[in-house]
C-alpha cells in the first residue's frame, strides 16, 4: 500500500486521529481490566496511573512498515519483542533478566539490521 505525495499530509492526520481514538480505547480497556500502577515509595506519581498504554505506538509504527514497502524488518522484529516483555510487564511483573534477554535480543536485531556485525570494518 504506496501512497501518493499528495495524501500524505491526510494520510498522517488520519492516522494521528486514529491512534489517538485508539489511546482512549485503550484507556478504558485498561480501567476495566485493572491494568494500573499504584503509587509507592519508589514512584515518581502520587496518584494511581494506567500502564501500558505505549502500545499504541507499536501500532503507530506497524501502519508505516506497512504502508512503506515492508523496510526495516528486523527494526519492526525488535520492536516486537520490546513491546511485548513491556505490555506484558504492565500487567504482572516480569523478571529483570527475562527483560533484559528481550531487550538484549532487541538490540542485537536493530545491529544486525545496521551491518554492525559484519566482519568487513566498515567502509
Amino acid at each position: 500500500l504506496k501512497i501518493k505525495e499528495e495524501n500524505t499530509v491526510m494520510y498522517y492526520l488520519l492516522i494521528l486521529v486514529l491512534l489517538f481514538l485508539a489511546e482512549l480505547f485503550y484507556f478504558k480497556v485498561a480501567d476495566r481490566c485493572n491494568i494500573i500502577d499504584k503509587p509507592n515509595e519508589r514512584s515518581s506519581h502520587t496518584k494511581v496511573t494506567l500502564r501500558g498504554g505505549g502500545i499504541i505506538f507499536y501500532f503507530g509504527a506497524l501502519a508505516y512498515f506497512l504502508t512503506s514497502g515492508f523496510e526495516y524488518l528486523c527494526f519492526l522484529l525488535a520492536l516486537t519483542l520490546v513491546t511485548f516483555i513491556s505490555f506484558v510487564d504492565d500487567i504482572k511483573s516480569t523478571g529483570q533478566m527475562t527483560r533484559l534477554l528481550f531487550h538484549f535480543s532487541a538490540m542485537a536485531m536493530m545491529f544486525y539490521q545496521w551491518g554492525l556485525f559484519s566482519l568487513s570494518g566498515g567502509g
